[in-house]
């Protein structure tokens, strides 16, 4: 599937801080325990950060005790649109947009996902050995473990486009300890759905890894 346009997400920043800001003002009904995720993660699945985490992801994210209490985050469908939309224009770094973010409740960010064109080329050694996906683990950044994906996109050239042919790059900076099939899964899609936006001409021939195969090599 693909990403698509919600009207519900404008509103969301207002709601999500007080679960209750959005409903009726009756003292709420205790209601059994259900098998479904909380009301705030099902709101980041499905409003915020559609597509980016999958059913499996959010299992783990229930489980975690950094984010099995998250409460809010950016507008990252919309903001998604966005970054895709403007990256499509041109291939060139922006410097690092970001597109979705997890915060805990001291407004604290969890997960964050930058993405930008490159600014490295994607490497030559790869592309010699036929493949146009790579992951990697960039270390820390403050309080964030970083871990990458790099995607040789073939896009059609536009006025704007840089110098250099560059790579789609997400990076998935985070502070929760999730495991590298969870981290492989979140970068996934999170490319898949910048592959679709930005309309990659090779986008059939991309090959991404199992999330459980991934190892993520050392960033130069």
């Amino acid at each position: 599937m693909h990403p698509r346009k919600t009207t519900t997400s404008i509103a969301l920043a207002s709601c999500i801080a007080l679960l209750s800001a959005c409903g009726t003002s009756e003292t709420p009904k205790k209601e059994e325990p259900s098998s479904e995720p909380p009301l705030e993660m099902t709101r980041i699945q499905r409003e915020i950060c559609e597509f980016i985490f999958s059913k499996e992801s959010i299992a783990e994210l229930r489980k975690n005790t950094m984010t099995k209490k998250v409460f809010e985050g950016g507008p990252g469908l919309l903001l998604f649109h966005t970054v895709g939309n403007r990256m499509a224009k041109g291939m060139k770094t922006y410097g690092n947009m970001g597109t979705c973010g997890l915060y805990d409740s001291k407004r604290r960010e969890v997960i964050g996902t930058p993405t930008d064109w490159g600014p490295r080329t994607f490497p030559a050694k790869s592309r010699q050995q036929g493949k146009n996906v790579i992951y990697e683990d960039a270390g820390r950044k403050g309080p964030h473990r970083v871990h990458r994906i790099l995607v040789d996109c073939d896009k059609k050239k536009t006025p704007q486009d840089g110098k250099k042919k560059l790579p789609i790059q997400v990076d998935l900076e985070q502070r929760a300890h999730l495991t590298n099939r969870t981290l492989a899964d979140i970068l996934n899609h999170a490319a898949q759905n910048l592959v679709h936006q930005i309309k990659c001409k090779n986008a059939p021939q991309i090959t991404y890894e199992k999330p459980e195969f991934v190892k993520f090599t050392p960033a130069p």
